[in-house]
């Protein structure tokens, strides 16, 4: 029996000793579980994060656009009833209240606020009101002056709001109206702010301009408006000048006489903008020298040439600087304008222009021997060449007369001034002579 006892215990004692690393198996177990469940918490939690701030962020997206859409309902809210009361207007009241706060909202706009609104109805509408009642009114009541001068003004704040909304107003036909109330003036208020508005699609349209007549246009009843009127309606024409073509040569040739009037005013404006028109009007035509002859006569080349002697121009020195280079194409053009320049004395007038751009005015003529010894002749050389006397080198080289076309002339010329350049631009040519002249 003690045997069996001894046995007994020895049985439970190898059973407890074998029980023990299964024990701590289990306890391993248990601990990886649970790390694994903790881990797995972790990372469920932060996936809920993440899903929360997704949501948040989607939520924020989609509040944007909601803000997006209300706006633009709002935008068109705020229009439509303007449009349907112009649309539908039986009196001229009804339409002036919508066209005055029409204009006040318009003047406030910018293009986030415009967003939504349909700005071809509005064009339509407004461009019929503006053109009074030769216009294609289709149910509006035939406009008095009130209502043209402010279907005008709307015009030129929805401009002044939305700059790209002139391709609109193109393809409703702005252009025709704007130059229909120039050319027909009854009210010359409604004309001023017509030409404001001619003037400010011409900036990016200057083409669809001109062709349209506009060149001719705003000119033709300058002297009707005040001087800062005359200054917008120079700048269109200026704008139209830059983009007339070959085939426009009628508006080019009544433009001149004009101009030939106002480039000789006492207000510098007025005098600058004239010459550049009338400058970019005979660049235009430069290839042509009969065309150049009939633009500019020989009676404008005098009264340049007397304004240059008598100083009136060379107060201005945009203007100056403008009828410089309008001798230089002319005489590069027209050989015959070339040689009546010559005959008008006009090289002394350039070495008039060249000693007052670089010797100090203060010293006499008789004495620019003397003054090219100083100090200050010597500084005011080693600067860059004011471009008035720049453009008066170039006057010299144009009446220069023309080398013989041979391959020996040729040759001459590849070396003395070609070398430099080699591009065979009359504009280089005459640029890097003029910088070896003064070398």
């Amino acid at each position: 029996m003690d045997v069996d006892v001894d046995d007994s215990d020895s049985e439970h004692d190898s059973s407890g000793s074998s029980g023990s690393p299964d024990s701590d198996k289990h306890s391993t177990d248990s601990d990886s579980s649970s790390s694994s469940s903790s881990s797995s918490d972790t990372d469920g939690e932060k996936s809920s994060e993440h899903g929360e701030a997704s949501d948040t962020f989607g939520q924020v997206g989609l509040f944007e656009l909601g803000l997006g859409g209300i706006s633009r309902m709002a935008n068109a809210q705020r229009f439509r009833p303007l449009l349907s009361t112009l649309n539908d207007a039986v009196d001229e009241t009804q339409q002036l209240v919508a066209l005055q706060e029409l204009a006040e909202l318009l003047s406030m706009a910018t293009e986030e606020s415009l967003i939504g609104v349909d700005i071809g109805d509005f064009a339509r509408v407004l461009i019929n009101l503006g053109g009074g009642p030769s216009g294609d009114l289709a149910g509006l009541v035939a406009g008095n002056a009130n209502v043209m001068l402010l279907a005008c003004r709307c015009l030129s704040n929805l401009l002044e709001a939305l700059p790209l909304s002139g391709s609109t107003l193109l393809r409703h036909g702005a252009v025709d109206m704007l130059c229909g109330r120039l050319l027909d003036i009854e009210y010359i208020d409604v004309a001023e702010q017509a030409l404001s508005v001619l003037a400010r699609i011409s900036r990016d349209f200057a083409a669809r301009v001109c062709e349209a007549g506009g060149l001719s246009a705003c000119l033709m009843f300058l002297d009707f408006f005040a001087s800062s009127t005359q200054h917008t309606a120079l700048t269109c024409a200026v704008n139209c000048a830059r983009a007339i073509s070959s085939d426009q040569f009628a508006q080019a040739a009544d433009a001149v006489p004009v101009l030939e009037r106002t480039m000789f005013y006492s207000d510098p404006k007025t005098v600058e903008l004239s010459c550049a028109a009338l400058l970019h009007l005979v660049t235009a035509f430069r290839s042509s020298p009969e065309r150049t002859e009939r633009l500019v006569s020989a009676d404008l080349l005098q009264r340049i040439v007397t304004s240059f002697r008598s100083g009136d121009s060379m107060h201005h020195d945009e203007a100056s600087v403008a009828l410089l280079r309008l001798l230089v194409v002319v005489a590069t053009a027209s050989r015959e304008r070339a040689a009546q320049l010559l005959g008008m004395a006009i090289i002394p007038t350039v070495c008039d222009i060249l000693s007052a751009q670089c010797v100090d005015p203060h010293v006499a003529f008789g004495a620019v021997d003397e003054a090219r010894n100083t100090r200050q002749y010597r500084q005011r050389s080693a600067v860059r060449v004011p471009e008035p006397a720049w453009e008066a080198l170039r006057l010299v080289l144009a009446l220069l007369p023309r080398l013989p076309i041979t391959s020996e002339s040729l040759g001459h010329m590849e070396v003395f001034v070609c070398q430099g350049n080699g591009n065979g631009d009359d504009d280089a040519l005459s640029d890097d002579c003029c910088l070896r002249l003064h070398a």
